[in-house]
């Protein structure tokens, strides 16, 4: 990489851009709670996740995607977009899987995005919920975002169904599939 080429994390992604391109050293963290993981790329999207446990389907299977996670098309991800990226980094709390990506636009706003899996003891017995708790707040002024879930199951191959509450989106599997449903505030 030459001196006045910014990393692949801080610049962009091209229209045309695979992900093969744009992320091919697979710089990508990593946050689980024992029973099932999620890896996190550099922009903060969920781009691989098995649930209900590790050797289950992948409900986020954008990895395997050849279309770079930007583009309108890309299925299998979960996704928190800032409005004219500009670039991002990673870090994990120390001593934990708690993963914090930070997005910067062109204009200098920034905003940070915690990614766990929750795991806790409660009357002495350990719970592991089938969880990704994502927490997003504004680190710089007011920045702008967009959200996407579109999980996918059968390694991408099956949308959902998908029920509408009064204050949720369910994303249903196929009847015969045996994962879980995958639920998300709205």
């Amino acid at each position: 990489m030459s001196e006045s080429e910014p990393a692949l994390s801080e610049r962009p992604p091209q229209p045309t851009e695979t992900r093969a391109e744009s992320q091919a050293n697979l710089d990508l963290g990593v946050i689980g709670n024992c029973s099932f993981s999620a890896l996190i790329d550099r922009k903060g999207s969920v781009v691989w996740a098995c649930m209900p446990r590790f050797d289950s389907n992948p409900v986020f299977c954008a990895l395997l995607s050849d279309r770079y996670p930007g583009s309108e098309d890309v299925q299998g991800i979960y996704q928190i977009e800032i409005e004219n990226f500009a670039k991002s980094s990673q870090r994990y709390i120390d001593n934990t899987a708690v993963l914090i990506t930070r997005l910067e636009d062109q204009d200098g706003q920034a905003l940070e995005i915690i990614d766990f899996a929750p795991r806790y003891t409660h009357f002495g017995r350990r719970y592991r919920p089938m969880a990704i708790v994502r927490l997003v707040r504004p680190a710089v002024g007011a920045p702008r975002i967009r959200i996407r879930v579109r999980p996918r199951f059968d390694y991408g191959g099956i949308a959902p169904e998908i029920t509408r509450g009064s204050n949720h989106i369910r994303y249903d599997p196929p009847p015969h599939d045996q994962c879980a449903g995958f639920l998300c505030p709205e």
